[in-house]
């Protein structure tokens, strides 16, 4: 990922949205958040660079409609969604459309670094 790349968090829950851009913060990436789907969609254009991390439940579009408007816009983004509550049907549906990754709550500091540096290696964060 060119430098200055970006981790674009959409979560709705407030006590989530700051643990979580916390630890990604800490870990040594440049976080931008969002609380809605709309405000993402709203910030985001062709000019984007790094990934998206989205809750898959949020109020209004969802996280994988967030991955299908990407799409349709031709920005390219790798798309990592998070839940508690997704089925399998649901993890295997949105990974056969192409989202990177689907990771179940609650995630542990450690898997998430993980995850996140094949996306966003720490090194390019800053």
């Amino acid at each position: 990922m060119p430098s200055g790349a970006i981790v674009h968090f959409i979560e709705d829950d407030s006590n989530s949205r700051f643990a979580t851009q916390a630890l990604l913060e800490i870990a040594g990436w440049q976080v931008a958040v969002y609380s809605t789907a709309e405000e993402f969609l709203a910030a985001i254009d062709l000019s984007a660079t790094g990934c998206v991390l989205a809750d898959y439940r949020l109020p209004g579009l969802s996280g994988l409609q967030i991955f299908q408007i990407l799409r349709q816009r031709r920005i390219t983004l790798p798309v990592l969604l998070l839940s508690g509550h997704a089925e399998p049907p649901v993890v295997e549906a949105a990974l056969a459309e192409g989202v990177s990754e689907f990771l179940l709550k609650p995630v542990t500091p450690q898997q998430l670094r993980t995850v996140m540096q094949k996306y966003l290696p720490v090194e390019t964060a800053k």
